[in-house]
């Protein structure tokens, strides 16, 4: 492999790493806040100026649609032309990904050590697709299908559903209209804000809950059982016969909140008595204990266009 950068663009952070001809293995992967007013040149001459080799090849994940081959991130000013980063750099290619088409194709070597199971384990696959989903700064997903293409989506965005994830009372204030207005980071900061009418970080709330404050608690389990409930639309949606995957930071600090019973039945609620329910019974559903998958699934994807 020639020497090769992988960065991951989110909502909030920039990660990336590097890897030498000579190794197969990243870098340390360094992890930055980004800067909300720098554009796609700087932000690549900063990092490029950190790595103390010459780089060939460039992969991004990026929180944001791709279309037309650019991307255009969802929650800040930041759009990535690889076709103009590659003639302005000189680089031998030049990639980009849709953030959770990145995390898909993470999927081509992944540790099943690293998984925790939260409902349905044991259950044998009923098709080869794999969805993974993660609430975060936004919400994100994407398909694995049958290990080879990775299905980016922007079901964050979409707006049916939910006055059945949060009742009349909160649809009808018309603050939540999209689904990652229910199910993501911030999600978490304005429900505790509506109880409490202080405004706080996720992390903090998250904290708050793990001390056992009961504002904080009720805002914890009322988004795990939406999360519950919102997997079960997407697991009929989509089929993922090979089981739901959930990843990132804000789902890992929610692990220990979950009770596995109660996360089961929130999830067969609506469909116990339908022909579907049998698509549920047997749709693994797994949280990934593992960082910076973005940033492995850019050197897959890499490594699958360097094949013959």
């Amino acid at each position: 492999m020639e020497n090769s950068l992988f960065v991951d663009i989110g909502g909030t952070n920039l990660r990336y790493a590097f890897v030498e001809s000579t190794s197969e293995k990243f870098s340390k992967v360094i992890k930055k806040k980004i800067d909300e007013s720098i554009s796609a040149d700087l932000l690549i001459k900063q990092i490029l100026k950190e790595i103390p080799i010459q780089i060939n090849n460039i992969v991004f994940s990026i929180a944001g649609p791709k279309l037309n081959n650019t991307v255009e991130m969802t929650n800040r000013n930041l759009k990535i032309d690889p076709q103009t980063i590659k003639t302005k750099y000189v680089l031998n290619e030049c990639f980009i990904l849709n953030d959770w088409e990145a995390i898909a194709y993470s999927f081509l070597n992944f540790e099943q050590k690293s998984l925790f199971n939260l409902i349905n384990e044991g259950k044998q696959p009923y098709n080869d697709n794999i969805l993974c989903v993660g609430p975060g700064t936004g919400l994100g997903a994407a398909m694995l299908v049958k290990n080879e293409i990775a299905l980016a989506t922007e079901i964050g965005n979409i707006n049916f559903g939910i006055k059945d994830l949060i009742g009349d009372k909160y649809y009808s204030s018309g603050e939540f209209r999209k689904i990652e207005d229910v199910l993501s980071g911030p999600a978490i900061s304005r429900f505790y804000q509506i109880l409490t009418n202080k405004n706080l970080k996720p992390e903090e709330i998250i904290k708050l809950a793990k001390s056992k404050e009961i504002n904080a608690l009720e805002v914890v389990n009322d988004f795990l059982k939406r999360l519950a409930r919102f997997l079960a639309k997407l697991s009929l949606i989509y089929l993922p016969g090979k089981g739901i995957y959930l990843s990132g930071s804000l789902v890992r600090s929610l692990k220990d909140f979950i009770i596995k019973k109660d996360f089961k039945q929130n999830y067969l609620l609506s469909n116990k008595n339908t022909p579907q329910h049998k698509i549920l019974e047997n749709t693994v559903i797994n949280i990934i204990d593992q960082e910076h998958l973005a940033l492995y699934g850019c050197l897959n994807y890499f490594n699958l266009t360097q094949k013959v």
